[in-house]
């Protein structure tokens, strides 16, 4: 619920010093330093030690993800398509683009 929550305060037109995707991530990191603190003062390590081990261990995660995720949206010329040459087009009347008109279509 706190992850979200600069995303439903910018929803409700609240001003907010950065984009609500980058302090709804930066309010994720710091929970899960939080949690990784706790983890070392309930295990009887150093709190400081164990919270950085387990935020990096989520910033080494999140880079794997964008990396993985990244690789995968990349669009292949194949994907990519284009109305045939011979098409007749024809500039829409709500957009400024040319379009392929369907034969047999006056």
């Amino acid at each position: 619920m706190f992850i979200i929550s600069p995303l439903w305060l910018n929803q409700y037109g609240v001003v907010l010093p950065l984009g609500p995707w980058e302090i709804s991530i930066a309010v994720a990191f710091r929970i899960i330093f939080l949690l990784g603190a706790f983890l070392g003062k309930i295990s009887g390590t150093f709190w400081l030690w164990t919270g950085l081990r387990t935020l990096a261990i989520t910033v080494i995660t999140s880079l794997l993800i964008l990396l993985v995720v990244g690789a995968e949206k990349e669009p292949t010329p194949s994907a990519v398509s284009s109305p045939s040459p011979e098409a007749p087009t024809t500039t829409s009347p709500l957009r400024d683009e040319q379009v392929a008109v369907p034969r047999g279509t006056p």
